[in-house]
């Protein structure tokens, strides 16, 4: 009877504890560009009522000694098309893994520079304050990868 009874709290445990890590994304993230090494822009992600994850641009910020970049995605196609960079959907239609709660996968990234959507895959480091942005197109090993940190605003 006491196993039962302490299994049955470990289960409870182990579930609250996915359920709470499956929304480790949602926040404010800093954008680190993985070319130049800069931070680039703020992207909030947020829950959809679906369970989908998505994350819009924030902020930006430019590389010093340069002009101001460009404000809109002219390079964009179909409704993103001259789409403002600020409140772009750089991420959508994110889920999380079944088997992996740190892992959210079935998504596409829009890169506003080229207009290019690719696959996506978004992993969660152990302490919550990074993110392995992977967008591909193909298989995921081929693609290009950033880290993003958590903000703390």
């Amino acid at each position: 009877m006491k196993f039962s009874f302490f299994m049955l709290v470990g289960f409870l445990f182990t579930l609250f504890i996915t359920n709470a890590s499956a929304d480790d994304i949602v926040g404010k993230w800093k954008l680190i560009n993985d070319k130049t090494g800069f931070y680039e822009a703020n992207v909030v992600i947020s829950k959809n009522s679906d369970s989908t994850f998505e994350g819009k641009i924030d902020e930006i910020y430019h590389l010093p000694n340069t002009k101001n970049s460009k404000d809109k995605c002219t390079a964009c196609t179909g409704k993103l098309n001259n789409h403002s960079i600020i409140g772009f959907p750089l991420l959508t239609q994110f889920v999380v893994n079944p088997k992996k709660s740190d892992e959210y996968i079935n998504g596409f990234i829009v890169d506003p520079e080229n207009g290019k959507r690719y696959k996506g895959l978004i992993r969660v480091a152990t302490n919550s304050r990074k993110l392995t942005i992977t967008g591909y197109i193909g298989t995921s090993i081929l693609g290009r990868t950033q880290t993003w940190i958590r903000s703390k605003d």
